[in-house]
């Protein structure tokens, strides 16, 4: 992950507006989820996140980190 975002600048040359998680269920990656989605936020601080999930992995920690870290959320049905 630290050299993907050590990297990023490369291939972003400009603030992104939207920031989206999908493919799979994303909070299976929890452990790298969480601090590369934070990391991201850190150099984009106006970006909009968004996680598409089918809410199996769904806690109240993940709800609040995601509330607090301002994520839009769409539910799969799949």
């Amino acid at each position: 992950m630290n050299l993907f975002l050590k990297n990023l600048d490369n291939w972003i040359t400009k603030q992104p507006k939207k920031i989206e998680f999908w493919g799979g269920e994303p909070f299976v990656y929890w452990k790298i989820f969480k601090p590369l989605a934070e990391s991201l936020r850190e150099k984009y601080p106006d970006v909009r996140f968004s996680v598409i999930t089918n809410g199996s992995m769904l806690t109240d920690e993940i709800i609040d980190w995601l509330y607090n870290m301002n994520f839009s959320m769409a539910i799969s049905h799949d």
